[in-house]
């Protein structure tokens, strides 16, 4: 990685448009002025207040470490007395789950051949020292989205943002830091491994999560209390329900079994992992597909009132979806309309990048998605959707004046997922849960009623502090890896508990970074 004390980023390269912006940064677009090569580059301000500069430091060096295919990419740092500027890979494909999401047809094989690549930049990792502690969906990318190019294949593990090195027996690791439903036990339970802390197994545990969700769209480990989830995943308590795992190989189930072992010093290596029968003959794996149900899982579990739900009631959801298409320039919903349905989007074409400003954690990251609707309130655009987001989530609580505050058009053709009021109301017959957490929904929009249009994208309804649904860092940081590609489902649009506690999240306690600070 090169390093140009002094020198501007232009003079290489030509700085394009805006993909986002962050606390203390910009992330814009860089053509490399030999070649014309695209890439990322974070612009990050030193004289900005939430610049620090030592989490910069820490990230800097671990990324100079690494060169692999599977990995994000840092190319070069530009320093000047002002700034810092990093060019970057620039990933275009989106994460796992929306790809999976997109793609009308999801097999074992797919789901084999992507662990399989996960594993590979895992075990390289491993070998250099490197863990990374915060694997989950949201940072496995894909480098294209253009089907046209073999990178379109190429899946890369995204923000190093947690990495730390594993070699060093004088400093080890025991901050509580990871996503809430990808963490290990070890590091919920330091007992577990006293007095070493814990190692690279985090990151197996990690996967063996997002390969369980790969194969039947919900996680091994759920509750709408965090106290509840931590106390699951301590004990290592998971099952393969039925009918949702009926049509899944014992050899899957066996991979899933070696990574999610509580006791690390029994937990398959990623090495180990790359040489099981799964992974070895992934070429010969089942085609066949893993199910309708399986893809609508994952995007209703976007919405945080049915994340971190039993799948049974997950299941009653889905049966009462309804496949809707759209044409370009048509409109979804229409301000002032009743709100009686909200939508989640399915698939998109390739290659319809948005050309506006994104919101949110995007921003920050730079990540680059396909979207394919237009968010208009009082005639500006103030987002754009595509494939895992939703909107018009509102309808679903039913007020007395439910009118929409938000025109919401088409681009380009797409596929959308509408789900009504009644039907959701019908479903919280059998499922009470769904009741509360309605209630608690119709607080959020209250309490913001004044500052958020109702029908923002996917990361504008939140649950209770105390729920894990979100996936954000549990310590938080911005990360650089900004080429680069936002759940969360709320799951993935991020905004939850940065530290793990097994209490309500209080202001004080949420930007703990633990007793050791490793």
């Amino acid at each position: 990685v090169a390093e140009c004390q002094g020198e501007m980023v232009e003079s290489a390269y030509r700085v394009g448009e805006t993909l986002g912006k962050g606390s203390f940064a910009v992330v814009k677009t860089g053509f490399r002025r030999v070649d014309g090569q695209k890439f990322a580059i974070k612009i990050i301000e030193k004289t900005n207040p939430a610049f620090d500069a030592e989490s910069l430091r820490k990230e800097i060096a671990t990324m100079r470490s690494i060169n692999h295919h599977n990995c994000i990419l840092l190319h070069e740092v530009y320093q000047s007395p002002n700034q810092i500027c990093l060019v970057l890979d620039l990933v275009t494909g989106g994460e796992l789950f929306d790809r999976i999401i997109a793609k009308g047809y999801y097999s074992e094989k797919d789901a084999a051949e992507v662990t399989r690549d996960v594993l590979t930049a895992v075990a390289y990792l491993h070998s250099i020292g490197i863990v990374h502690r915060d694997l989950k969906p949201e940072n496995l990318l894909y480098m294209s989205n253009d089907e046209a190019v073999p990178e379109y294949n190429q899946i890369k593990v995204a923000d190093f943002g947690l990495a730390r090195g594993s070699h060093d027996s004088a400093n080890p690791m025991r901050t509580m830091c990871g996503t809430p439903g990808y963490v290990a036990p070890e590091v919920l339970d330091p007992r577990i491994t006293a007095p070493d802390g814990y190692g690279p197994e985090v990151d197996i545990w990690s996967v063996g999560v997002v390969l369980y969700i790969m194969l039947c769209g919900f996680p091994p480990f759920y509750s709408d209390n965090t106290v509840t989830l931590f106390r699951q995943i301590r004990r290592g308590a998971f099952t393969f329900p039925s009918p949702f795992w009926d049509n899944i190989s014992p050899a899957a189930k066996d991979l899933v079994c070696r990574m999610l072992v509580v006791n690390p010093r029994k937990r398959q290596t990623a090495e180990q992992c790359l040489k099981h029968q799964w992974i070895e003959h992934a070429s010969k794996q089942e085609q066949r597909s893993l199910g309708s149900q399986h893809k609508a899982f994952l995007i209703i579990r976007r919405l945080p009132l049915f994340d971190q739900i039993d799948p049974e009631c997950l299941s009653e959801i889905t049966t009462r979806l309804k496949r809707v298409t759209a044409t370009a320039g048509q409109y979804i919903i229409r301000a002032g309309s009743e709100g009686t349905c909200m939508y989640f989007v399915g698939s998109t074409p390739q290659n319809t990048v948005g050309s506006g400003m994104q919101l949110g954690e995007e921003l920050a990251r730079g990540i680059v998605r396909s979207r394919c609707l237009d968010v208009f309130v009082d005639g500006v655009r103030v987002t754009q959707l595509g494939t895992g987001d939703y909107f018009g989530e509102v309808a679903l609580v039913g007020y007395s004046d439910n009118k929409r505050t938000a025109d919401v058009v088409a681009t380009s053709p797409l596929e959308l997922f509408e789900l009504s009021r009644a039907d959701v109301f019908a479903v919280t017959q059998q499922f009470p849960i769904l009741q509360g957490r309605l209630q608690m929904m119709a607080q959020a929009r209250l309490a913001r009623a004044n500052s958020t249009p109702s029908e923002s994208p996917s990361h504008s309804t939140s649950m209770s502090p105390q729920s894990p649904q979100d996936d954000s860092p549990l310590v938080h940081r911005e990360p650089l890896t900004a080429g680069v590609h936002t759940p969360q489902p709320p799951g993935r649009r991020h905004g939850q508990p940065e530290v793990l506690l097994e209490q309500p999240m209080t202001k004080k306690t949420r930007r703990g970074v633990g007793a050791d600070g490793d």
